[in-house]
């Protein structure tokens, strides 16, 4: 009996699917069951590498005299109840007297071979049963059947095994250490602080890039264009110093470029004094790897990293049109070549849109560009399959992308566009000096593959550029040019000065950002480690997505339009870093350089290479935490912006944000509030912008609102009501209310009274006291407790349709996550069931609950 063991329950499916032909396969609980072969799944990863306080009960306090923390050797526990379940299954399976041999179906790459090893070390398989491995990039029948048809040997995969846990264990070292370095200093053990080998450098790119947009001093340059009219039409140039190539077209002194229109004017007339006519041939694109592919979805339609993962996966799995999207290949293997004719039919039989393109291409097919085993790893690029393709199933994610892999093969096998490039030089001789004219067209001569490409940059080299690469030079507008000749004396007729302004770099856009972090080779010095850079870059193709939105998630980054910035959290962090090194990006390159060389040694040398790649991290990962021994948390305040000046009466301090709100800078401590100028980032269920607190503020300055009066100056009205509470109602700017009030978390007695009733109706002074004395305030009355919360130290309070903790604020911050319902199928559920369902939740988490937007985006395991 043989069991197969894939990765996720649909791969398991198809698997069985396309074996069905030699294989009568049952579908049973835990998979697909034949005479000879059984069928199963992981659910992704499925163990866990252990948290430190499991190796050592003393790490379950955060303290830097206890880092660096190295375990000889690391261990695993199931991710959650659900992983345990499965894995128990699988590990009964795989020990099961009739099984005699386990083949490894997951996903074929470095994660994939780590998710069955992994489960193979939890069901301790060691060397009872043979391993063997099915390698399949696509999910079609055909490829299926291929990889099951010529198994590798277990003992081919070793190197990627080691290479797979080397990048998991230095991951943890480096990442779990430096968080808490960066915790208990940096964050002075209130604050966490997540660093890690990726996240940390791709925060530093866009830190880097804010700080550079908003210390930029823009400057006024000025350019002379001249019209000219020859025999055969109108035509502009703009003037050049010289005709090399790095010549100045602008002046800095406005006077300098009058002179120089003023003289072509007063002449009147010049000279044809060369012209340059080449053609250009303009190759076709590459194919797509994910991070390519994530970069044209963004650019084009403003499709997230994770939605176009989300999407490719979805045409990969569900719909069998495109092959494995986390790739980091831009080519095909050899013996793909006589399939490719098949996948442009495919394409051409899917819509009528591509028919044109793809007769272009079957008419003298060549697939000779797009093949190159050199540059194909672990899976080739992204294709559609041969499987035949039905596109009213995909969703308009799924379609989008489709269209781009599409069009992009069907480009990629067409000839080059062809370019006719015109450079016509005009001179205007006046008594000063002769007067250079610089004029530039630009005509298509051949389509190309932009018959399959119609949207891309009509300019190869532009279509290059990434953010770092743009410089402010306005470039001769490529222009219809009239047909001109050599000697052709022209009339002059305008020159005019054209003023223009230097510009910053752009922000990043997740387009921009990627292409940086796949090529971050060009923010190294080395040329080896260069090119282990262009090879994987800063993450891998699968995992940067993720790594954006973790950034976002620990609120180190911000989406702003297609735009991505640095909170100030993550900008205080990286400035407070320095010259750490984390913040480089050759950390990355020096690790995945090795990690690529472990996965190409021979089997016999893998362990020894993973053993100096483990010293070399255990060494890191202490010089990281040496790092952190003199840093505090007044570094951190380095990353904080200046928003405004402080509208406050006589203060002199400047406004900036903290964790929850904006405040002014004189504060220093409770006992020290400065001005005390403070707005929340929620007030009550509102989320406040930094647009409205801004607006508040100027508010203030005109005296349109009354400033908010300082803590320690606030007007003591009355002893509070509440019994045995012995403090003071003050006037706050939204209430009165108990001075016993420091926070959320320590609300004192809570006795407040609203200046705006939940009517809107105003509330006066006089009605403020008159409340105070009958000791009835207008606050939301604190829900009184329905039971001890299992879970957590918090209580189980009515909440209308359901019980939940008190420790939930909001969809998002939802504490310990326990709930009951009200109504469960369809009846009231009485009380003492709601207590029974309470009491059997002791000494477990609650699931983690997912919206359908985000499960629809949640990477796919």
């Amino acid at each position: 009996m043989q069991l197969v063991i894939c990765e996720k329950p649909s791969v398991a499916a198809d698997v069985s699917k396309a074996l069905s032909a030699t294989h009568k396969f049952e579908k049973v609980d835990w998979g697909y069951k034949s005479a000879s072969m059984y069928v199963a799944a992981a659910a992704g990863h499925l163990v866990a590498a252990l948290p430190p306080d499991k190796y050592d009960p003393a790490y379950k306090l955060w303290s830097y005299e206890s880092l660096p923390i190295l375990p000889d050797r690391f261990m695993y526990q199931p991710r959650d109840e659900r992983a345990g379940a499965r894995l128990r299954q699988l590990s009964q399976l795989i020990n099961s007297p009739e099984v005699t041999e386990v083949i490894n179906a997951c996903d074929a790459g470095r994660e994939g071979e780590l998710i069955f090893k992994l489960i193979a070390q939890y069901a301790k398989i060691g060397t009872t049963k043979p391993v063997l491995r099915a390698w399949f990039s696509s999910m079609t029948p055909q490829a299926i059947q291929t990889a099951f048809g010529s198994l590798k040997q277990d003992a081919e995969m070793l190197p990627l095994e080691y290479s797979a846990r080397c990048r998991e264990e230095a991951d943890w070292m480096v990442g779990m250490n430096a968080t808490r370095a960066a915790t208990c200093t940096l964050g002075g053990g209130r604050q966490t602080l997540t660093l890690g080998r990726v996240q940390t450098p791709t925060l530093a790119l866009i830190v880097e890039r804010d700080i550079h947009i908003e210390s930029f001093v823009s400057e006024d340059f000025h350019q002379v264009e001249a019209t000219f009219a020859a025999s055969s039409g109108i035509y502009t140039g703009l003037w050049r110093s010289s005709k090399d190539t790095d010549a100045s077209d602008r002046f800095d002194n406005i006077s300098d470029a009058e002179k120089v229109a003023a003289a072509a004017k007063s002449q009147g007339v010049g000279l044809i004094d060369s012209v340059d006519v080449r053609i250009e041939d303009v190759s076709p694109p590459r194919l797509f790897d994910l991070t390519d592919l994530q970069r044209e979805a963004n650019k084009r339609y403003g499709m997230t990293a994770t939605r176009t993962l989300a999407a490719a996966q979805s045409c990969y799995e569900t719909h069998k049109v495109l092959s494995y999207p986390r790739t980091d290949s831009r080519y095909l293997t050899a013996d793909m070549a006589p399939n490719v004719p098949k996948l442009v039919a495919r394409i051409r039989a899917a819509a009528t849109e591509y028919e044109a393109a793809a007769d272009a291409v079957l008419a003298s097919c060549d697939p000779s560009g797009i093949i190159d085993d050199s540059k194909v790893s672990d899976h080739h690029a992204l294709t559609p399959t041969d499987a035949q393709h039905d596109l009213s199933k995909l969703s308009e994610d799924e379609r989008r992308v489709y269209d781009l892999v599409a069009r992009r093969l069907l480009a990629s096998l067409l000839p080059p566009q062809r370019i006719e490039r015109t450079v016509v030089w005009t001179k205007v001789d006046s008594p000063q000096a002769s007067l250079l004219f610089k004029s530039t067209g630009r005509r298509e001569v051949e389509l190309g593959w932009r018959l399959a490409w119609p949207e891309a940059s009509q300019d190869k080299s532009r279509s290059k550029k990434t953010p770092q690469d743009e410089e402010d030079t306005q470039e001769e507008s490529n222009q219809e040019l009239p047909n001109v000749a050599q000697n052709e004396r022209v009339k002059v007729s305008d020159a005019k000065v054209k003023t223009g302004h230097t510009k910053p770099p752009a922000r990043f856009s997740e387009a921009s950002l990627l292409g940086v972090m796949a090529t971050a080779g060009k923010l190294v010095d080395d040329d080896d480690l260069a090119e282990a850079m262009r090879e994987r870059g800063l993450g891998t193709p699968a995992t940067r997505a993720a790594i954006l939105e973790k950034l976002i998630e620990v609120e180190y980054m911000f989406r702003d339009g297609r735009q991505l910035r640095a909170t100030d959290k993550g900008r205080g962090l990286i400035l407070a870093l320095g010259e750490h090194p984390l913040v480089k990006p050759e950390l990355t390159g020096g690790w995945e350089q090795k990690l690529r060389q472990i996965e190409r040694v021979k089997a016999p040398e893998a362990l020894a290479a993973r053993e100096d790649f483990k010293r070399a991290v255990r060494d890191f990962t202490k010089e990281v935490c040496e790092g952190f021994k003199d840093a505090t948390p007044e570094r951190m305040l380095a990353g904080r912006r200046k928003l405004a000046n402080c509208p406050m009466p006589e203060c002199k301090g400047t406004i900036v944000e903290g964790r929850k709100a904006w405040g002014c800078d004189t504060y220093k401590s409770k006992e020290d509030t400065g001005c005390g100028l403070v707005i929340w980032h929620e007030q009550g269920s509102t989320k406040v912008t930094e647009k409205q607190m801004l607006a508040r503020l100027e508010d203030i300055r005109s005296g349109k609102v009354k400033p908010p009066t300082a803590a320690k100056d606030r007007q003591v009205l009355a002893k509070c009501p509440t019994a045995d509470c012995g403090h003071d109602i003050v006037e706050r700017e939204r209430s009165w209310g108990c001075n016993s009030y420091k926070g959320p978390k320590d609300p004192g007695c809570g006795f407040t009274i609203w200046k705006t009733n939940s009517d809107k109706s105003e509330v006066s002074l006089e009605q403020a006291m008159a409340m105070i004395a009958s000791g009835e305030g207008n606050g939301r009355p604190k829900a009184p407790e329905f039971a001890p919360c299992p879970r957590c130290s918090g209580s189980i309070v009515d909440r209308g349709k359901f019980y939940g903790c008190s420790s939930w604020q909001s969809p998002k911050k939802t504490g310990c996550g326990t709930s009951v319902w009200k109504v469960q199928n369809n009846q009231e559920t009485p009380e003492d069931v709601v207590r029974q369902q309470l009491d059997a939740m002791k000494g477990t988490t609650a699931p983690k609950k997912t919206t359908k937007k985000a499960s629809k985006t949640t990477k796919k395991h």
